[in-house]
């Protein structure tokens, strides 16, 4: 797990992260898709998102401790 992202109002758990291509990986379940607008969104479209405050902490710690080696 890489932590969560808000999209469109749901909190969703990351499944993977590609830095290079600057994207995420999130695995959706039916219900998800049934409950919910996410089955109709389209590369390219704009997505409201969030970033829970404890994944960012650790984003941001992780990062300043790899950088320091």
């Amino acid at each position: 797990m890489k932590g969560f992202i808000g999209l469109h109002g749901c909190s969703l758990t990351i499944n993977g992260i590609d830095e290079e291509n600057k994207t995420i990986a999130l695995n959706l379940i039916p219900e998800t898709l049934r409950l919910t607008n996410l089955s109709k969104i389209k590369v390219g479209d704009f997505l409201n998102y969030e970033i829970d405050q404890t994944t960012r902490t650790i984003v941001d710690t992780l990062s300043r401790t790899l950088l320091k080696k």
